[in-house]
């Protein structure tokens, strides 16, 4: 890889254990929990077993946002799940399939959560 290239692996957990209270955020379900429970309640909605589709947009996200970041001081950066192959196994290239189609709009401000949570189920062929 060259030296404008950027690959970001796990190195450490931090846990709210080891922050000091007065940084430790409020007492409200934090974003993973929301990704995780919105989708689910529309994938029983829409009739469709959608298991991890959740982690796959959780991957996709954390990926997109470091992308663009690192882009504007032109680095290259492949995310985790592009760099370890997810997308290609079990039923992740379906969720793939549906995220490229349904969750950008999402990510550039052009659509509000619910639309997309259902737009991105709807979109999900499993």
């Amino acid at each position: 890889m060259s030296e404008n290239h950027v690959y970001m692996e796990r190195t450490s957990t931090i846990t709210t254990a080891t922050v000091p209270r007065v940084l430790q955020p409020p007492q409200f379900p934090p974003p993973t929990v929301k990704l995780e429970k919105d989708p689910s309640r529309e994938c029983a909605a829409q009739e469709k077993q959608c298991d991890d589709l959740w982690q796959a947009v959780q991957f996709y996200t954390v990926g997109d946002v470091v992308r663009h970041a690192l882009a504007k001081r032109e680095i290259a950066y492949d995310g985790y799940a592009e760099h370890n192959g997810l997308y290609q196994r079990g039923q992740w290239p379906k969720f793939k399939r549906a995220i490229d189609q349904a969750w950008p709009q999402f990510l550039d401000g052009k659509t509000e959560w619910n639309s997309a949570v259902r737009a991105l189920v709807t979109a999900y062929q499993n």
